[in-house]
């Protein structure tokens, strides 16, 4: 989808990111599939979004335990009709209960990727260097399913400066 490749595009410059559009046009996948890529370091040639050359300390949000466990299952074991995005033979442990997963790194090194609900609140979700956090749903205010013309969105933070925070001395 063009939006979501302009999305990724978007990630050489840009630290912070917010994927706004209607539901089920694909925000969710867009993110979680650069999480993915991140966690692993494997790109497809076509991609011109920021690379990591290291392993990432990734969180996933999502608003309820439901949403998570969806993810979860996307990510690690696929959906009816689809692989999963994260291929078993990069899964180097998983913890189902605490919602974490090691993932073998292009580098050899391991990426965690660990989801979180909003409603586990405040302080779980602070005081950890993560390299990314990918908000689906980016909290209640944001997507009301089922109400039409309301919009939903997703937002991805790659955090540490980008190159462009870099030049305008922002880093």
């Amino acid at each position: 989808h063009p939006k979501a490749l302009e999305f990724h595009n978007l990630g050489v410059e840009a630290r912070d990111r917010l994927f706004l559009a209607a539901n089920r046009i694909g925000k969710t996948m867009a993110c979680s599939l650069e999480v993915c890529m991140h966690a692993t370091g494997n790109y497809p040639d076509w991609w011109q979004g920021h690379r990591y050359n290291k392993p990432v300390n990734v969180w996933v949000g999502g608003i309820t335990e439901k949403e998570i466990n969806i993810l979860e299952r996307r990510y690690f074991d696929g959906d009816v009709g689809e692989l999963p995005w994260v291929h078993p033979s990069l899964v180097l442990y998983r913890n189902q209960t605490k919602h974490s997963y090691h993932i073998l790194h292009k580098s050899g090194s391991m990426s965690i990727i660990t989801f979180k609900t909003y409603q586990q609140g405040r302080l779980t979700w602070q005081g950890e260097k993560l390299d990314l956090c990918h908000l689906d749903g980016a909290g209640v205010s944001c997507r009301l399913d089922g109400i039409p013309g309301v919009i939903g969105c997703s937002v991805f933070w790659r955090l540490y400066p980008s190159r462009l925070d870099n030049e305008i001395g922002w880093a």
